[in-house]
């Protein structure tokens, strides 16, 4: 687990990278910040030794990364079926692990935790594990938008 946690880092700090040096998209800010703070949280979860709870936060983010790179590979393609299967497999795996098991994961470890409550470095964390939920929120409505667009228009616009 310990160099699954090492690997995730590793991906996020590419990722911070690749996002500050390349093409800036519409959602440059949002982005910038969820990059930021993804990657505060797990250095900082690494420093103080709660790698384990991270890695369990880092995974329920895998398993909704996952179906949502295949939702951009075939979107690039022309199978436009199996792009539109992937995106209803990512709404299901982004709703259940980012929207409803990563809020009971910040609340299991927040009152299960085996440090200090009142140590600041905990709240700080609680407070970025909160924001990065809102975003999931937000991007959930932003993705069910598309959802509806696609049912009623026949294409989507991110």
């Amino acid at each position: 687990m310990k160099e699954y946690y090492i690997s995730v880092t590793s991906y996020h700090l590419g990722q911070l990278g690749s996002h500050f040096f390349g093409r800036q998209n519409n959602d440059y800010v949002e982005m910038s910040f969820h990059h930021l703070v993804t990657v505060y949280l797990i250095v900082g979860s690494y420093c103080m030794n709660g790698w384990e709870s991270g890695a369990v936060v880092s995974f329920l983010h895998d398993a909704a990364d996952i179906p949502a790179k295949f939702t951009k590979f075939f979107s690039q393609t022309q199978y436009k079926k199996m792009t539109i299967f992937c995106f209803l497999f990512m709404l299901i795996a982004w709703a259940w692990c980012r929207n409803i098991m990563l809020p009971v994961t910040i609340y299991h470890n927040y009152y299960q935790a085996k440090f200090e409550k009142e140590h600041i470095s905990v709240s700080i964390f609680v407070y970025y594990l909160v924001c990065l939920v809102a975003l999931h929120y937000w991007w959930m409505f932003v993705f069910l938008k598309m959802l509806r667009d696609l049912v009623f228009k026949g294409a989507t616009e991110d």
